[in-house]
């Protein structure tokens, strides 16, 4: 993780991931060895003055093998929460992300915020932390229009082209 005090364009402020595995899984077409590298680049165009503090992903250990899980965790200090599938999967997941980022999320403003999930769910949730000053994040799967009613303050972004390092 890269720390540090300024940056030529002011004070580096943290930024915090959160995936969703289940619903954003990693694309057929991306390298996976490559994919957190390829986030945290798109990341940081949107987000100059930002840094990782919070690399924190959610679902069953079972969908990412471990030599990737090792990789991004050297890389990146990436995290794994690991939610057994035989427990509800989407409604567990769904409330240790929302703890987690209600509990482990105390940055100072404007720091921002980035989840990864397909749960619309969470949306309503995200837009709040944008309107308390928040960069506020949400990489999906585009399906359809971005819902007007939560942009702005949430800024959308497709989870595909960023995992490939596009997106910029």
């Amino acid at each position: 993780m890269m720390s540090g005090c300024c940056s030529n364009m002011g004070p580096l402020l943290p930024m915090g991931i959160f995936w969703d595995i289940k619903s954003c899984g990693i694309p057929e077409d991306v390298n996976p060895q490559y994919l957190v590298t390829n986030v945290l680049s798109v990341l940081s165009d949107h987000l100059p003055n930002h840094y990782p503090e919070l690399f924190y992903a959610y679902g069953d250990a079972g969908d990412i093998p471990t030599h990737l899980l090792s990789l991004w965790k050297d890389e990146h200090g990436f995290t794994l929460h690991h939610v057994r599938p035989d427990v509800g999967l989407g409604v567990q997941m769904l409330t240790d992300m929302m703890v987690d980022l209600a509990m482990k999320y105390p940055y100072p403003l404007p720091s921002a915020l980035v989840v990864i999930s397909g749960d619309s769910r969470l949306e309503n949730f995200i837009y709040r932390f944008g309107h308390t000053g928040y960069y506020a994040f949400l990489l999906r799967h585009f399906t359809g229009p971005v819902p007007e009613h939560l942009s702005p303050p949430i800024k959308f972004l497709d989870w595909a082209s960023a995992a490939g390092g596009l997106g910029r």
